[in-house]
């Protein structure tokens, strides 16, 4: 679970930007979001976020964090096909980040 680089790295913050991205299919079933979660995986966003000293943190539900070259635009029309290639028709919210505080649950 721990692939994704600790947010305030110096490494994310030369080469890559963060994201938090929220994508929202309506009347979805389990099967759907699982498979969300599985092609959001397959291009590098995940359900949590690493903090500076590595303890990983579940983001709440239909949010991904991320790292990506570009422009937030780009990533938005990324992850609008990741998301209708599953549901068509979702709703796509990208922020790029600057920086990231959060009160969150501990992974397991």
């Amino acid at each position: 679970m721990n692939s994704l680089p600790p947010y305030g790295s110096s490494a994310n913050r030369t080469s890559m930007v963060g994201f938090i991205v929220r994508i929202e299919m309506h009347a979805a079933s389990y099967d759907e979001y699982e498979a969300l979660h599985e092609a959001m995986r397959d291009v590098g966003f995940y359900k949590y976020i690493v903090s500076d000293d590595g303890r990983v943190f579940h983001l709440p539900d239909a949010e991904y964090y991320g790292l990506s070259y570009g422009p937030h635009t780009d990533v938005r029309d990324r992850m609008m096909l990741v998301a209708d290639s599953v549901k068509p028709g979702s709703f796509v919210l990208v922020t790029q980040s600057d920086g990231i505080a959060w009160k969150l649950p501990l992974a397991s």
